[in-house]
């Protein structure tokens, strides 16, 4: 079996972050999800987020040069970091 080289992508990671952070703050559910997530485990809220869902007009001119556009099976635009 060939190791895998995760790669970083640090500008890409801060972005999402401020996304999870934005939806913390918006919605009081999430918030005290996160906060129980973390009190809970010690861990960071933003490492459970399995994948996030945002519309394409969500991307602006500095997300689109870090994102590129993937269809899968749904056929519904994901971005995934490159």
């Amino acid at each position: 079996m060939r190791n895998f080289d995760w790669k970083l992508y640090p500008e890409a990671d801060d972005h999402l972050r401020s996304l999870v952070a934005d939806a913390r703050s918006r919605s009081e559910t999430a918030g005290r999800l996160a906060q129980e997530i973390e009190r809970g485990t010690s861990t960071d809220f933003f490492e459970w987020v399995d994948h996030m869902t945002l519309p394409r007009a969500g991307l602006d001119s500095r997300t689109k040069g870090k994102f590129a556009l993937s269809m899968q099976l749904t056929k519904k635009p994901q971005y995934v970091a490159i």
